[in-house]
């Protein structure tokens, strides 16, 4: 493609400085012998490398004003290929947004309040949501609540079914995560909590205790494994029952993460500091409309969602606050990666127990400065 456009712009020169007109004949030379011919074809400019890879925002939300604290994706209970995408929005609250593009986008508003950060997954086939937020005025300037919630019948709106106060909270949540139906939590000193979650007559319970690991600032879901990053850069996995399965040296120079459970193998995702995301050894831009964006914020969506999303779906924030997604099918084509996605914890099961392989979460080679792009 380079070659071909570099050729038509020096077609588009000789014409406008020849003005129109037919250009003088060249006076005739002799033939090039084989030697001059090979000399020339030594000298020929080497090919230009292949440009990055690039994905397409399949569809834009829309922007937020003020922070957006926390993204997660929801399934529909009746409708198995219909989902939802919530993003916590500080001070007005958490949108609820349909992937169905004919649905309306709906908030859930509070006043008095503002969220911190949410997680979102299906517990036993429904919808379970975590929202953290900071009521001013519940005893303490900034005391904590943890709220959680399922999705309404009609899927517009989130239905509180359990609460949990300041005391279980040790101080402010950082993120939030789930690991099948269990919750983890990081609060503000690096200390995390494990919060089961179990179905009971009277709804959902939850019970709380203190996870021994390394401090950490942020986590991600893959499915029945919660990978949790520390200060450092370090991953730790953690698994359902929160036993560690495996550990990674740090990896600088990464400013977030999410992860995909594909099969067997878990593939984590890391925003690099120049807004690309890289996955293995592969560096790679989302784009709007063909233009790289600035990328803030990943989540990940397994299973049937509908249509171009059957496979999973992704949410994309940029550093405008621009929320979209795309589709799964999309990444994996353009990146050579697995089709299906893990779909743990999205249907009821009878096992006691879940054989959870050790995670693979090696760090990508990162590229180098150089390499960025303008």
């Amino acid at each position: 493609m380079t070659r071909k456009f570099f050729g038509a712009s020096l077609l588009c020169l000789t014409l406008v400085a020849c003005g129109g007109e037919e250009a003088p004949k060249e006076e005739a030379t002799a033939p090039q012998t084989d030697e001059e011919v090979i000399a020339v074809e030594e000298t020929a400019p080497e090919a230009a490398p292949d440009s990055p890879p690039m994905v397409e925002i399949t569809r834009v939300l829309g922007s937020f004003d003020g922070e957006v604290a926390g993204l997660g994706f929801t399934r529909s209970p009746d409708f198995g290929a219909r989902g939802t995408l919530l993003a916590g929005n500080g001070e007005a609250g958490v949108a609820i947004i349909p992937l169905d593009e004919e649905a309306t986008p709906s908030m859930r508003e509070s006043e008095n309040l503002r969220v911190v950060t949410l997680a979102a997954t299906n517990a036993a086939g429904q919808p379970l949501v975590a929202v953290e937020s900071q009521y001013p005025d519940a005893g303490s300037p900034g005391a904590p609540v943890l709220d959680l919630l399922t999705t309404s019948p009609s899927e517009d709106a989130l239905i509180i079914v359990d609460t949990l106060e300041q005391e279980d909270l040790p101080g402010l949540a950082l993120d939030l995560c789930f690991a099948g139906e269990t919750l983890f939590r990081i609060g503000s000193g690096g200390d995390v909590t494990r919060i089961a979650i179990s179905a009971g007559e009277n709804g959902l319970s939850a019970e709380t205790s203190t996870v021994e690991t390394a401090p950490a600032i942020e986590c991600a879901e893959a499915g029945e494994i919660a990978y949790l990053r520390g200060d450092a850069g370090g991953l730790i996995a953690l698994d359902a029952s929160g036993t560690e399965q495996g550990r990674t040296g740090a990896a600088p120079g990464t400013t977030g993460f999410a992860a995909m459970p594909l099969g067997s193998e878990d593939k984590l995702f890391f925003i690099l500091p120049d807004g690309r995301v890289q996955v293995d050894e592969t560096a790679f831009s989302f784009t709007i409309e063909g233009e790289p964006v600035t990328v803030t914020q990943l989540v990940m969506g397994t299973g049937n969602y509908g249509g171009a999303y059957r496979e999973g779906v992704v949410g994309v924030l940029t550093s405008d606050n621009t929320l979209g997604v795309v589709s799964w099918l999309a990444i994996a084509n353009a990146l050579d990666l697995a089709v299906e996605t893990g779909d743990a914890g999205t249907e009821a099961s009878d096992e006691a127990s879940v054989n959870v392989p050790a995670p693979q979460i090696d760090y990508p080679e990162l590229p180098e400065t150089e390499d960025v792009p303008e």
